[in-house]
């Protein structure tokens, strides 16, 4: 794609994630290396203006291919070096003063005359920190904004600044705003010079940066890239807040719909709500995050019996309930199962919302047979293969579906428990997890084979009156997680852990069995519904970023070649 081309489809790649960030980069990169404006035979060459401050034999080590009136230069050629500092934070009198004392905080702008502290005239004499003339060229040299940032300014009064900076005052003072960009063309350059210390904070070598070359063009070509830069930085600034504007709008649609999903009381207006949704629904969601807070929806509506119509037909909740009971009863008689511990009442505030008619709150050891607790003997770091025994790891059960492949190898010798191996169907639950995947639970589907259970999953064995995918679903909803959250313990917020008994009293809302089956089925259609849209809201996304970084990945061979007398048409 030509330079031309891609000012083209500016809007298209402001619409990208990031694309803005990148145009406003490739601008700063054309300018620099003479590409933006046209060059003038008339003009006196860079040389002129620099006299003896020029960096010779600066094409061995870089790009020499500047246009011929340009020249290089460094740091510490185009004028002096100023370090910063810290007057003492106990003495008052330093404090308060009228002179800006610019720390890396107050870079968030090309122009700085303001900061968020000032000192006083006492300060400077009695003090590392130097009172710094006006236009003069900031830059942040330490701290860990140098990760991914280099942020430099100019300043718009005499200020002073801390000792994570140093500023460049320049030998002539037309020369200061063809160096802000010129820095801000560098970006990616000055970058790579960041070393990082035993203790991870970034810092720039001052020696490398000081001596890297600078190109520098003719005092008028300056003056003509600046206006360039900043009539383009204009036209970016617009599409940026038309994007923000169409983002608004997108968003404000978004919500609408969205509350008018969550407040559907039955499965019509339900029905109407997401109607209003699939109609526009390339429209309002953009974003694959857009996506999550549809899929709680969904499932607060199965919950609440708001998702699917209720049918009079259909066996009520509590004679499902009864089933389960004697279902238990038999199986205890039969010494198959053990006798089920008691469970306390449900409370009021155990039930924090009212149900349809034929739906009744219990509690999820009402209609589970057992539960099982797997064991975690030492393992490899590496996962199992082929036909060796692994166990679960905590993690394939955290994330809403089965991830088989998070698990560890048994070593070689170490005799498996072939009982607690997981099967098609099992209703896993993570025991132990950060507080807010603690209980997370899945369906497994088509495991692989000699994969155990470990000791921070259990097996949950529902009634066969039951439907697991149901049950699946109420345990990972707003209330449920509030319950968990509740009776969670332990002390490090990276692991925490659920009982047994905190499982089985979990309050549910339990539904008739053949209403189960329909939510379920409804769910599922829907889901699969919103992975499609997510699919290709990611496929999209990242088709965006990849041409954006496409235009940043081509500057360096993709030269326009401009011609003294010529240049580059951008709008």
């Amino acid at each position: 794609m030509s330079w031309q081309e891609t000012f083209n489809s500016f809007e298209a790649v402001t619409d990208a994630p990031g694309g803005i960030g990148y145009i406003r980069q490739v601008v700063f990169e054309l300018a620099i290396s003479g590409q933006l404006v046209r060059q003038d035979r008339t003009e006196a060459p860079a040389t002129d203006f620099l006299g003896d401050r020029v960096l010779e034999d600066a094409g061995n080590s870089e790009d020499a291919s500047i246009p011929s009136r340009w020249a290089y230069s460094s740091i510490e050629l185009l004028g002096s070096i100023v370090g910063g500092g810290t007057p003492s934070k106990k003495n008052d009198s330093f404090w308060h003063g009228d002179i800006p004392w610019i720390s890396p905080k107050d870079m968030k702008r090309d122009f700085i005359g303001e900061s968020q502290d000032y000192i006083t005239e006492a300060a400077l004499g009695s003090s590392s920190a130097k009172l710094i003339p006006h236009p003069s060229l900031l830059f942040v040299v330490r701290g860990m904004i140098l990760a991914h940032s280099f942020p430099v300014a100019l300043t718009t009064v005499d200020a002073t600044v801390n000792q994570d900076m140093k500023a460049l005052v320049p030998f002539d003072a037309q020369l200061s705003p063809y160096l802000l960009l010129l820095f801000k063309g560098l970006k990616r350059r000055v970058l790579d010079l960041v070393a990082r210390s035993t203790h991870g904070t970034c810092k720039l070598p001052t020696k490398a940066l000081f001596s890297l070359p600078l190109p520098i063009p003719p005092l008028a070509e300056q003056h003509r890239i600046v206006a360039r830069v900043d009539e383009l930085m204009a036209l970016l600034d617009r599409l940026e807040e038309a994007k923000k504007a169409r983002d608004a709008t997108r968003a404000h649609l978004r919500d609408a719909v969205l509350a008018a999903l969550q407040a559907a009381n039955d499965a019509e207006e339900v029905k109407t709500a997401w109607s209003r949704i699939a109609d526009y629904m390339h429209d309002l969601f953009a974003d694959p995050a857009d996506i999550l807070p549809l899929r709680s929806t969904i499932l607060e509506l199965a919950v609440h019996g708001h998702l699917v119509p209720q049918d009079s037909a259909d066996d009520s909740a509590n004679a499902l309930l009864e089933k389960v009971a004697a279902e238990k009863t038999q199986l205890v008689q039969d010494g198959k199962i053990r006798e089920p511990k008691a469970l306390p009442p449900l409370t009021s505030d155990e039930t924090p919302f009212a149900l349809p008619d034929g739906w009744v709150w219990c509690r999820l050891g009402q209609v589970l047979l057992e539960i099982e607790a797997g064991w975690s003997p030492s393992a490899l770091k590496r996962p199992k293969e082929g036909r060796e025994w692994g166990v679960l790891k905590v993690s394939s059960c955290s994330w809403g579906t089965f991830r088989p492949d998070e698990n560890k190898a048994l070593p070689p010798g170490t005799h498996p428990r072939v009982h607690l191996e997981v099967r098609d169907g099992d209703f896993l639950i993570s025991r132990a997890n950060t507080i807010e995947l603690v209980a997370r639970s899945v369906v497994v589907v088509e495991p692989p084979e000699r994969l155990m259970l470990s000791d921070k999953t259990l097996r949950l064995t529902p009634s066969s009156n039951a439907c697991v995918g149901y049950l699946n679903l109420v345990n990972l909803c707003k209330s449920s997680r509030q319950h968990y959250g509740k009776h969670a313990t332990g002390t490090s917020a990276s692991m925490r852990n659920v009982s047994q008994g905190a499982i089985r009293e979990l309050p549910i809302p339990l539904p008739p069995a053949a209403e189960q089956s329909r939510i379920l089925e409804k769910v599922e259609e829907l889901t699969t519904l919103l992975d499609r849209l997510e699919e290709t809201l990611r496929a999209s996304r990242e088709s965006q970023e990849a041409f954006s970084a496409s235009v940043v990945r081509a500057m360096p061979e993709d030269r326009l070649g401009v011609e003294e007398g010529s240049a580059v048409a951008v709008g």
